[in-house]
Formats: structure tokens, sequence, C-alpha cells
């Protein structure tokens, strides 16, 4: 009884040891990622609020792990280091399907704001023209 009492003290000690390295890794990748991205596409100028997203999201749900085929250079890249449009081999999603695949409806923006929207959330935009914004 003694030993697992140790054991649990010693994985708490460790665990606590670590915690605050990851915390602040993570504090620092969100610190140095831009507050606005600006996406340009054949709809329109699509202006990303990348600080009040970071507030709703931990940063995997967009920035997701590396896949083989294109190993990560960092944490959290921006979408268009692997993802161009169209896409570009190795890599088989553009940007504007990673983003939202209009014939499947699915991808990571269009997935989430609908989801939001369906829980009830008025403020969330879910037609084209509320995030595309063309000039004139």
């Amino acid at each position: 009884m003694h030993r697992r009492s140790l054991a649990l003290a010693a994985s708490l000690l460790v665990a606590a040891a670590f915690a605050p390295a990851a915390l602040y890794a993570q504090t620092a990748t969100a610190a140095t990622a831009p507050d606005t991205v600006i996406f340009t596409s054949k709809r329109g100028v699509v202006t990303f609020i990348h600080a009040s997203h970071a507030d709703l999201a931990e940063c995997a749900v967009c920035h997701h792990d590396s896949r083989p085929e294109m190993p990560l250079e960092s944490a959290q890249q921006g979408c268009r280091a692997c993802h161009s449009e169209p896409a570009t081999p190795p890599v088989t999603t553009s940007i504007g399907d990673a983003m939202h695949d209009t014939k499947t409806k699915e991808g990571v923006c269009l997935s989430c704001h609908m989801q939001e929207a369906a829980a009830g959330r008025e403020d969330v935009p879910t037609k084209c023209g509320s995030c595309h914004v063309r000039d004139g």
C-alpha cells in the first residue's frame, strides 16, 4: 500500500514538473500567431480573425498533426504552408476544400460554423457572403 502511495506521489510530481512547460509552449505558439489572416479566393476576400477563433478552439482543430507526405516544419504552421489552390502533390486537399468542401458541405470552417449554428449561436456566419467579401 505504501509503495502505491509513493508511486502516485512520484507520478504527480513528474506531471507537475512538465505541465508548466507544456502550458508555456501552447501559450507561446498562440502568442506568435497573427491576429488576422487574409485569404483570397474566387468568391472574394475572407478576413479570418485568428485571435477570436483561438479563444474558441484548441490550435489542433485547424492546425492538424503532420502527415508523412508533408512533414511540418513547426508546431502550428499556417494552412497555406501545405494546402494550396489547387492542391499540389503530395498534398491532395486544396486550401478551399480544407476550409469547406462545398460539394460535401464539410471542412474545418464550414463544419464548425454549422455545428455552432445548430447549437443555437446566432452570430456564426453560415452563408458564403458572410465570410467571402467581394470588392464593390
